[in-house]
């Protein structure tokens, strides 16, 4: 805007200083101090033309980075975002991984509901239950974090676990109410051989 305005005051003298030209070149009696004076103007009129010039040169040269920079920028906005948006899916990622890493499922149930579920199958007078290996349904089971899965109380008084789990890596605790909870000393080592505790009582 100022260099709008700048640019039409010039405009304004360049047509006085012609204007004044004009009436020397008809005057024949002008002076020639009015004649240097116009001289003068002109010359400093020229000077300032030529610093505008300057100015407008140095001005669309630094429009020209402006719009340079506003472009690095929008770039960068949008590698930050995505760089952002790729480090979200990394990180649910990996929580999903450890999720999945130290889940384990554990049932505690009666023969009769083990049997329901398919979870085992078999069992008799002379058959021995075995756990079934793929047709039970994981909804059964309820899941948790090994890592902090230290007890399991099974609210009953006789327990038997079919599932492998190393002798020593558990005890069975008997509370005073006579009802036996399944404390784990060794979580690493006990859902070694497998993920799922199945427990009958």
């Amino acid at each position: 805007a100022q260099m709008k305005a700048i640019k039409e005051t010039m405009e304004k003298n360049k047509a006085k200083i012609a204007e004044l030209q004009r009436l020397v070149g008809k005057n024949s009696k002008a002076t020639a101090q009015l004649q240097e004076t116009i001289k003068r103007l002109q010359t400093e009129l020229d000077a300032k033309t030529t610093q505008l010039q300057s100015l407008q040169a140095e001005l669309e040269q630094k429009n020209i980075k402006i719009t340079e920079l506003t472009t690095t920028v929008t770039e960068q906005g949008k590698n930050i975002a995505e760089q952002s948006s790729t480090i979200e899916q990394q990180k649910t990622t990996i929580k999903t991984q450890d999720v999945d890493l130290h889940s384990v499922w554990y049932v505690v149930a009666t023969s009769k509901q083990l049997k329901e579920n398919k979870i085992v199958t078999g069992g008799g007078l002379f058959k021995s239950k075995k756990l079934s290996a793929s047709d039970f349904d994981q909804k059964n089971f309820i899941q948790a974090d090994l890592r902090s899965l230290s007890s399991i109380p099974t609210n009953s008084k006789s327990v038997k676990i079919l599932s492998l789990h190393p002798a020593d890596s558990y005890k069975l605790v008997t509370g005073a109410d006579k009802k036996i909870t399944i404390e784990i000393i060794n979580p690493s080592k006990f859902w070694s051989a497998s993920k799922y505790l199945v427990v009958q009582i």
